[in-house]
C-alpha cells in the first residue's frame, strides 16, 4: 500500500485508528441540517473556551446531543411523545 495514496495514514505511514464512535458521529452529523451542524461546532468551541474548560465536549457527544434533540423535536411535532 502506498502511503501517499492512502488518506488514512499518519506522516510516519501508519494507519490512523478510527473509533466506532467517530464513525457513528460522522454519519449522524451528515443527517443534521446545516444549521444544527454549525451548532455542533459552536457548542464544542464554547465548551472548550469556557472557564473552566469543559473538555468532555467532544465531536461524538455534540453530534449525539443534536441528533437526539432533532429526533425529540420531530417526535413532538408528530405527537409521538408520551409520559413514558
Amino acid at each position: 500500500m502506498n502511503a501517499s495514496n492512502d488518506l488514512a495514514t499518519t506522516q510516519a505511514g501508519s494507519p490512523i485508528q478510527q473509533l466506532p464512535a467517530d464513525i457513528e458521529a460522522a454519519a449522524g452529523f451528515a443527517t443534521l441540517e446545516k444549521s444544527r451542524q454549525i451548532l455542533v461546532f459552536q457548542t464544542i468551541q464554547e465548551a472548550i473556551s469556557a472557564v473552566p474548560p469543559r473538555l468532555e465536549a467532544t465531536f461524538p457527544r455534540g453530534v449525539a446531543a443534536y441528533t437526539t434533540l432533532t429526533h425529540l423535536v420531530e417526535a413532538a411535532a408528530d405527537g409521538q411523545l408520551s409520559d413514558d
